[in-house]
């Protein structure tokens, strides 16, 4: 046993050496390099909002934070590692004034934050609610000439929406992105997603609805 323990360890035992010493000098790298300040700007996220709860006021403003580490960190920090952590604070229906401090933002590990503004954000939150709602495409462009637009149905002919009450109590109806009819000379189906008149609103199935157009010749009866 020890013959084969010390034949294992001989065994490409400069190529060991040298990918032992090469990490160490990764590591020796990664350790000193060389700690950078810099404060950077970036939109404003939010975790831990209720469940049931949605953000109906502007927040979307950018946080400043001023960070430490190393450099090659902070140069490949994206606005997704950088997020506001409320923690156990709890939030209630209406308005809600919250102080923020270094230790709420949350980022990678190896970067430290040093200070952050705005020290006190306002966020109100509304209930939230799901609602059926009436799908109406929206086409552009013209049909051939002599032919007309005869007719558009959507399938599934609703969806459900969901956001703040106060949105989507008001919402009757949402249109499709538009569809292309340019010069057509016969009807076609086509997937389009739903475009959503608030950032703020939310499909409970994020998927494309299936259009039927149907172009016939002018004059012509079915």
């Amino acid at each position: 046993m020890k013959f084969q323990v010390r034949a294992w360890f001989l065994d490409n035992l400069g190529l060991k050496l040298f990918s032992l010493g090469l990490a160490f000098l990764l590591w020796l790298m990664v350790i000193n390099e060389q700690k950078a300040e810099e404060v950077m700007n970036y939109p404003l996220k939010l975790r831990n909002v209720p469940a049931g709860m949605v953000i109906v006021n502007d927040v979307t403003g950018a946080l400043s934070v001023k960070l430490r580490g190393p450099k090659s960190l902070l140069a490949g920090l994206t606005p997704d590692e950088i997020a506001l952590d409320l923690g156990s604070r709890r939030l209630n229906e209406g308005e809600n004034y919250l102080s923020v401090r270094p230790v709420d933002i949350k980022v990678p590990r190896g970067i430290e934050v040093l200070g952050v503004t705005p020290a006190r954000l306002r966020v109100v939150l509304e209930g939230a609610i799901e609602k059926g709602v009436k799908v109406v495409p929206r086409v552009k462009g013209v049909v051939a000439k002599g032919y007309s637009l005869r007719g558009m149905r959507v399938e599934p002919p609703e969806v459900k929406v969901v956001g703040a009450r106060s949105l989507v109590a008001t919402l009757n109806r949402v249109h499709t992105l538009p569809i292309d009819v340019e010069g057509k000379t016969r009807g076609f189906q086509e997937e389009a997603r739903v475009d959503l008149p608030s950032p703020r609103l939310a499909l409970k199935e994020n998927r494309p609805v299936l259009v039927r157009i149907e172009i016939r010749e002018a004059g012509k009866r079915r």
